[in-house]
């Protein structure tokens, strides 16, 4: 087989091999996805006590102007909101239970318990999901995204970089947003136009935003 034809992993980019060709996405990206999941009820209470009174504000005024700090962190409210954490990881587990031809899941009790009942599930069938999932790189995206969203709106330091603007999914589509590259993830992607580049692309993806045309990236589904 052409080296050019493998298959690849559907979150890092990287070619199949092996006992991994019935994958869609391989091994290390499963457990880093893993311990990515295993972590999100922790960083949930995180938010809560990111919230309690006299936690650092959100923001602080610019110069010059009366606008007095907003009283708490707006993305950890964002985060533990309807809408956030918790739907985001029901969604999935919905989806994946359809997929499987499960029932629903019965109704949990609190966020909390909601909570950790998604993860669990996603978690238990996460094998089956890197197997056999055709969303399987947007869920991933979607869990790391969480975790540096979490981690950002507690105040944890970010390592990820400005390394340019983005240049649209095809020479034909320009789009300008900002991005940043995170040595601890395995992929760029544009917040704006949701194009995706996995780390084998990250040399391409730099010709290209410096004037060169190297292959275009992943373009993922709103």
């Amino acid at each position: 087989m052409d080296p050019s034809d493998a298959p690849t992993c559907a979150v890092c980019g990287y070619a199949l091999h092996g006992d991994q060709l019935d994958r869609v996405a391989c091994r290390r990206c499963e457990l880093r996805l893993d311990g990515q999941l295993e972590s999100l009820p922790g960083h949930y209470d995180a938010l809560a006590d990111a919230l309690l009174p006299g936690a650092q504000a959100d923001s602080t005024p610019v110069s010059g102007t009366r606008t007095p700090p907003l009283p708490v962190r707006l993305e950890a409210l964002n985060l533990r909101a309807p809408g956030g954490m918790v739907t985001i990881l029901t969604d999935w587990e919905d989806d994946w239970r359809r997929l499987y031809g499960w029932q629903p899941a019965r109704a949990r009790g609190r966020a909390e318990e909601t909570l950790d009942g998604a993860v669990r599930f996603l978690r238990n069938n996460l094998g089956w999901a890197c197997r056999q999932h055709p969303a399987i790189g947007e869920f991933a995206g979607e869990i790391g995204e969480l975790v540096a969203r979490c981690k950002a709106a507690c105040g944890a330091r970010s390592d990820a970089k400005y390394i340019g603007d983005c240049p649209g999914p095809d020479d034909d589509q320009e789009c300008g947003t900002r991005l940043y590259a995170d040595p601890w993830m395995d992929f760029i992607r544009c917040r704006r136009c949701r194009s995706e580049w996995p780390r084998s692309e990250w040399i391409g993806l730099g010709t290209r935003m410096h004037g060169g045309t190297p292959p275009t990236p992943n373009r993922i589904a709103s």
